[in-house]
């Protein structure tokens, strides 16, 4: 409908509630200061009791569970007891199992608890000093994703980095380098750290203090070649790893052009067609060299139109020449039973010079016991709100094509809206919606802002990474766009967005 500017409804979605962590007692519970209270005075008082409290909790997590509950008391070991001077009987193994069992349960409820406790990498390791170590790689693990889920990613970086030099051994070092490459390297956390805007639910947005300046993504991204390069240099066999050679590639791609990056993909593209890694590195050869033959992935054109108005119609000209993608059971190879018994649901896509335009017309779902009962459209509409339980569908875009991280957008049922930034849900973008329904199917138009996915509308040629799904019910299969939908997704669940 020309050039006319999209309609900003009162829809505007943007995602994301900070959590804020408890400060509470060792344990978590205000209840629970009797029991701290009372094995602490035994620990220092009853000698018949510290052989059993010992043996039950070992020495060294009682000594740190003490130092923790220090502060809050006044009393004062007596100089000629020492903790470490009991040792427990050997235990059998099953006794054993269930010793280790317990001090790791402690261990997490400690994470819990003090998880933004600027002492509590310190007090792990001593908590963590006689377990095995994949229990002990657990519990440092628990910690970073904790870190990792709520947005805090340098918080969650030191925890990785000091599992990795702990246990370079561990199958784990290889997965926490993995995240590290991909955390420096993405440009889509680069952006929306230096954009991010904290939305407490009901109030305004304001900008994240610790959000980055300008020259930092680059600098992030040369950071995570050179961390990757030393890495495998370290550890060899690491140099086969797919994941860790995408992401290091998407990386080099930031910092030094398209032939770096190819060059670090070399041993993918020698895996077999139809390998989900070995098809996006040959994808990244295609789009470079611009070649005749039909590509690796599925491919969709985005294109340049006019703007839509927002209201949930779908009934302006750019949706005639949007890009389409079709959602099925299984993907791009759908049985002809799943296609005929699967709500048709579709997604388009188009763009200008201000917008990516985004739309989704889905056939309702029959109910079967579904967990959430969803309403029709309404106009009510708050921060991450979307029912993740209930119909709605979710679009990935990954700008880099590192295949690790991207921003996430949500839309409901009712038009209701969530989105992410990899896993920080307290990333709040500005972007418009407006949704409809009948007795048919239900619709939503959206237009999101060049200017929370990037610094400007991408050049003609240029390509992301893009998955798409609908999840109708918990435990139903989930419609996708270019294969069955998996989670977290690989390579195969994305196809290749380039816009016109």
């Amino acid at each position: 409908m020309g050039a006319a500017k999209p309609v900003r409804t009162a829809g505007q979605a943007s995602s994301g509630t900070q959590q804020t962590a408890r400060n509470g007692l060792l344990w978590g519970e205000r209840e629970h200061g009797h029991t701290m209270c009372c094995l602490e005075k035994r620990l220092f008082t009853e000698e018949p009791m510290r052989p059993r409290i010992l043996a039950r909790f070992g020495c060294r997590l009682a000594a740190v569970l003490l130092a923790a509950v220090a502060p809050t008391t006044a009393r004062a070991e007596p100089a000629a007891v020492q903790p470490a001077t009991y040792a427990a009987p050997a235990p059998d193994a099953e006794a054993q199992h269930e010793a280790t069992a317990k001090q790791v349960r402690l261990v997490k409820q400690l994470i819990a608890t003090r998880r933004t406790d600027p002492t509590l990498p310190a007090q792990l390791v001593q908590l963590t000093a006689d377990l095995p170590a994949a229990d002990g790689v657990a519990c440092f693990e628990h910690l970073a994703e904790m870190h990792a889920q709520a947005g805090d990613y340098n918080a969650a970086a030191d925890v990785r980095r000091s599992l990795v030099d702990r246990w370079p051994d561990q199958p784990a070092a290889l997965a926490a380098t993995r995240w590290l490459i991909a955390l420096y390297g993405s440009s889509e956390v680069a952006w929306a750290k230096r954009t991010k805007r904290v939305v407490p639910r009901g109030l305004k947005p304001v900008e994240d203090p610790q959000a980055s300046p300008p020259e930092a993504s680059t600098e992030f991204a040369q950071y995570a070649v050179l961390a990757g390069d030393l890495a495998v240099q370290k550890h060899p066999s690491w140099n086969d790893d797919p994941p860790l050679l995408m992401a290091r590639s998407a990386a080099a791609r930031r910092v030094r052009g398209g032939d770096a990056a190819l060059a670090r993909l070399r041993r993918l593209r020698g895996l077999p067609p139809g390998d989900p890694w070995g098809d996006a590195a040959r994808m990244e050869s295609w789009l470079q060299e611009l070649r005749s033959e039909a590509p690796p992935k599925g491919l969709v054109a985005c294109p340049l139109t006019g703007a839509p108005v927002l209201d949930g119609q779908l009934a302006d000209d750019c949706w005639q020449s949007a890009a389409r993608i079709a959602l099925t059971p299984g993907g791009t190879n759908p049985s002809p039973t799943t296609a005929r018994s699967a709500p048709a649901t579709e997604v388009l896509l188009a763009r200008d010079a201000e917008y990516l335009y985004l739309a989704v017309r889905a056939a309702k779902a029959v109910p079967q016991a579904p967990v959430v009962q969803m309403q029709g459209v309404d106009g009510r509409r708050d921060y991450d709100t979307a029912e993740r339980r209930g119909d709605h569908v979710q679009v990935r875009l990954d700008l880099d094509r590192d295949y690790a991280t991207w921003f996430e957008w949500v839309i409901d049922a009712r038009g209701h809206t969530a989105d992410s930034a990899w896993t920080d849900a307290a990333w709040n973008p500005e972007w418009f919606v407006a949704a409809s329904d009948d007795a048919q199917q239900w619709r939503a138009e959206a237009a999101i802002p060049w200017t929370s996915l990037g610094a400007a509308a991408p050049a003609t040629g240029e390509a992301w990474a893009v998955a798409v799904e609908r999840r109708i019910r918990p435990g139903a299969k989930p419609l996708a766009a270019f294969t069955a939908a998996n989670d977290p997704p690989t390579p195969a669940a994305f196809g290749i967005l380039r816009f016109q």
